[in-house]
């Protein structure tokens, strides 16, 4: 059984009666492109010119809706300034992300500092050897990193990740010193108390 869209876009397309569209249609099983295989080989419509495409809306290859003539057998070609402009709507997009997410650090719950991304884009690029060394000893002194906006989640969850685990190094570190500091303390304490008792 052939729907009535298929008949109807055949019917269009070749220029012939319901009845045929059907019925040729009815022989190619419902095929569109089989129908319209049949129609050429009777000699019903003209096959496309050169190697070009075949487009079942003639109202659309007309008009030139897609592009093309119809049987214009050239590649489509995309001038330098489709491409700059692709590029400079990328840069415009990646411009307004870094506007409107920011990047935050807070210690203790207050909030010290936030800047958009952008800056700290700049700040990375142009004082890499003062901000990274900075970060990374804000990590050291129990700061708390965050990126907050519409498309930063993941990141954000990575970044904690990452102060998480630079609060626990730091307090391991920590405990560590506090442990060494009271046992030397313990062995001092006890060589002086062991000398005074032998004189």
């Amino acid at each position: 059984m052939t729907g009535f869209d298929e008949v109807k876009k055949l019917k269009e397309y070749a220029n012939i009666t319901y009845e045929e569209a059907k019925e040729v249609l009815e022989q190619a099983n419902g095929d569109l492109l089989d129908a319209v295989i049949i129609l050429e080989k009777q000699n019903r419509i003209n096959s496309p010119e050169g190697v070009g495409t075949f487009n079942l809306n003639p109202a659309a290859a007309a008009s030139g809706k897609d592009g093309r003539t119809p049987g214009n057998d050239k590649t489509d070609k995309i001038s330098f300034g489709d491409v700059m402009g692709d590029i400079w709507g990328w840069v415009r997009k990646i411009i307004h992300k870094g506007n409107v997410n920011s990047f935050e650090a807070k210690k203790g719950g207050e909030r010290i500092l936030k800047i958009p991304l952008n800056l700290l884009a700049i700040l990375l690029i142009f004082g890499m050897w003062i901000v990274i060394p900075l970060l990374i000893l804000g990590l050291v002194f129990g700061y708390r990193y965050s990126f907050k906006g519409p498309d930063v989640n993941q990141a954000n969850q990575e970044l904690h990740k990452v102060s998480e685990a630079a609060l626990q190094a730091v307090e391991s570190v920590s405990d560590a010193a506090k442990k060494a500091v009271g046992d030397y303390k313990n062995k001092k304490d006890h060589d002086e108390n062991g000398k005074n008792s032998d004189y």
